[in-house]
């Protein structure tokens, strides 16, 4: 009996030992369970809406949300982030305000706006305004939240745009009221005290002409992103191609008004000595009579000669008959030139398509190395022609 006893209490003792180190093992599994299967999920976001759907929203503009969730304290809005048009903006700028079972999140479009890598893939279009669609991740629970409204993002100032819309207009109109009424965009004067002034010059309009483009481009992309464009090579290489080439045709046309004078100089000190000569020899025509008949024809073809030379050279120094712009870029001293032609279609195409690509995507086209040649041959050909002319 007593052996009985004693091995009962020691089974006993020995059970309530063993559920006594299972304990902790047992409550942690049991509150995994409890908690996996219950309403509290602490920490999750229910659904989210745009405070002020119907609103055009600026980059300094701050954009609110209402989060709904019955135990929203438990969301940690360090974590949330904002996802505009499926771009994640991790380090907006964000402030809250709990009301019950609302949570109220701000996120700062300047701050947004100022992470430009993704703010570029958000706004990529020449648009004054974009409905864009918006969600809210919060990466602790695993959840997205689509927000039911767009956003409507007014991607520039309509200041902005105005004040550097009038900045461009001036100075186009600055351009081609000073080409008109000066040498701005003409060849250079040969006849300073010519009332008539020189022909309009391809290479100078050229130059204007990408001038202004790139100008536009750069205040524009400066407008949308806050940010100044960083300019391919072979914009370098363009504009570069029109200075070489207004270089070039400002150089030939030094040179050979120059050579012109001094030519001209010569002739005219040598109309006087022939002339001197003459009078001497009609002095003398008694003496000599026969002699200085035979000399005397001579003189006087030399003399004749002399003119013809001085004739032509007045002619080449004088400044040429001016007409509309586009005639005097596409004609040269024997008419309408195709290689003058062919420098202002080329011109024209490349920037147009230039300009349109920024227009339609908010970037710069990238032209290949051999459109770059393209250009250089034919602003190359039209040099040499003006070269040759002379």
């Amino acid at each position: 009996m007593g052996t009985t006893l004693i091995s009962t209490l020691f089974i006993q003792s020995t059970k309530r030992y063993l559920w006594m180190q299972k304990l902790p093992l047992v409550l942690l599994v049991s509150a995994f369970i409890v908690l996996s299967h219950s309403d509290c999920r602490a920490g999750t976001i229910d659904s989210a809406v745009l405070v002020e759907a119907n609103k055009s929203y600026s980059k300094s503009d701050i954009v609110r949300f209402s989060i709904y969730d019955s135990l929203n304290r438990w969301i940690d809005v360090d974590s949330i982030i904002i996802t505009i048009d499926g771009v994640d903006f991790k380090h907006a700028a964000r402030f809250e305000r709990r009301e019950k079972d609302t949570l109220a999140v701000s996120f700062n479009l300047d701050t947004i706006s100022s992470n430009f890598a993704q703010w570029k893939s958000v706004v990529h279009s020449f648009r004054f305004c974009i409905n864009v669609p918006v969600d809210l991740k919060y990466p602790p629970a695993k959840s997205v939240i689509h927000i039911p409204q767009a956003l409507r993002l007014q991607t520039i100032g309509i200041v902005e745009f105005a004040v550097i819309t009038f900045f461009i207009i001036c100075i186009l109109f600055l351009i081609v009221r000073l080409g008109s009424r000066t040498n701005l965009l003409r060849d250079l004067n040969s006849d300073p005290n010519s009332q008539s002034r020189p022909p309009y010059s391809l290479a100078r309009i050229q130059m204007a002409w990408w001038f202004v483009i790139v100008l536009t481009v750069v205040l524009y992309y400066w407008m949308f992103y806050a940010t100044l464009v960083d300019l391919p090579t072979y914009i370098i290489w363009l504009i570069g191609i029109s200075a070489a080439t207004l270089t070039s045709a400002q150089f030939t046309d030094a040179t050979q008004i120059q050579t012109s004078k001094s030519q001209h100089a010569d002739l005219v000190a040598e109309r006087a000595m022939l002339l001197s000569k003459r009078l001497h020899l009609n002095k003398s025509r008694f003496a000599r009579s026969a002699q200085s008949h035979s000399e005397l024809i001579s003189l006087e073809g030399q003399i004749m000669t002399n003119m013809v030379k001085q004739g032509y050279l007045s002619n080449t120094l004088a400044n040429p008959s001016t007409h509309e712009w586009w005639r005097d870029i596409l004609q040269d001293g024997e008419g309408y030139s195709f290689h003058r032609f062919q420098v202002v279609t080329w011109t024209f195409v490349l920037s147009v398509i230039f300009f349109y690509n920024f227009l339609h995507n908010l970037n710069l086209i990238s032209f290949s190395d051999n459109y770059l040649l393209l250009m250089g041959i034919s602003n190359g050909t039209y040099v040499g022609f003006k070269l040759w002319s002379k």
